[in-house]
């Protein structure tokens, strides 16, 4: 089950990476990019992934640790 709520949050941010991870500009601000990562962390609240985290935690060291997993796996 875990396995598929991970899928779902991680599905949430390869809906949104435009925004997640594009470039600042007139239309991509600060502020859109911390929305999206609150509403991707409030997903992964909802699913069980994360409890009682702010959403720079998720940012900053989930999404970072999950990309390197998974980065590493796929090499061998």
């Amino acid at each position: 089950m875990a396995t598929a709520n991970k899928l779902a949050v991680l599905q949430k941010i390869k809906q949104e990476k435009s925004v997640l991870f594009g470039p600042f500009s007139n239309d991509l601000t600060k502020q859109k990019k911390c929305e999206k990562w609150k509403e991707v962390t409030d997903l992964a609240e909802s699913l069980g992934l994360v409890t009682g985290k702010q959403w720079q935690y998720f940012r900053d060291t989930l999404w970072s640790n999950w990309r390197k997993r998974t980065l590493v796996s796929k090499n061998f």
